[in-house]
């Protein structure tokens, strides 16, 4: 079989030495610090507000698909299936976005707890707002999204393994991406802030993943 790397003209050009790709990330992480002081608090209240409403129902049964074990575990499937079963020199796409996506979502999951950032459900409880570093509280887990990071890390996978002359449907799997991590902000699990650091979280470490792994030769 053969094992040759996927070529150039089949793969996405975006590394982290790509200014392009790493501007897009500039606004999400300057405005966070804005959220926490002015957007943060007045945002969540205005969806808590609106819990009953469609868009929100809707919000509610879209924001499962930002859970990164889906997306760990249908390319890890389709690593196997083209590995063993279905030979195709595709499984190195399929094994990066498994990894990829469980390396974004991971470290937003580990950074979570330790931060302890008050979730916005505590708000609208008690008027609880800000962190809690390192006191490993209830409810004190908001900041970064892990869902954002897991909606933005496999939708940046994604559209890294896509062929470059697909342009439009790139741009189309990367808005779905940052549609599903809003969601967590519509739903009141977390805040905008949280949902910003967690989405460019998971598309930086996707995009030093896919850095390390065209130098290493493994696309």
């Amino acid at each position: 079989m053969n094992d040759a790397p996927i070529r150039s003209d089949t793969m996405m050009h975006s590394t982290p030495a790509n200014r392009p790709a790493w501007i897009w990330l500039l606004p999400a992480v300057l405005l966070i610090p804005a959220c926490y002081a002015w957007i943060d608090r007045p945002l969540a209240l205005f969806f808590h507000a609106r819990s009953d409403s469609g868009p929100v129902h809707l919000a509610q049964m879209l924001t499962t698909l930002g859970a990164a074990g889906w997306w760990i575990s249908g390319a890890a499937l389709l690593y196997l299936v083209w590995r063993w079963l279905r030979p195709s020199r595709n499984r190195r796409a399929a094994g990066f976005v498994a990894v990829a996506v469980a390396v974004g979502a991971g470290l937003a999951e580990l950074l979570e707890k330790p931060l302890g950032r008050a979730r916005p459900r505590l708000l609208f409880e008690d008027g609880s707002y800000g962190f809690a570093p390192l006191h490993f509280l209830p409810h004190y887990d908001s900041f970064p999204s892990s869902h954002a990071a897991g909606a933005l890390a496999a939708a940046t996978a994604i559209a890294l393994v896509l062929p470059v002359r697909w342009r439009w449907q790139r741009i189309a799997v990367l808005t779905i991406g940052a549609g599903i991590a809003f969601t967590r902000v519509v739903i009141t699990a977390h805040f905008l802030g949280d949902a910003l650091a967690g989405g460019a979280m998971g598309c930086a470490t996707v995009l030093a993943c896919h850095w390390l792994a065209k130098r290493r030769g493994w696309l």
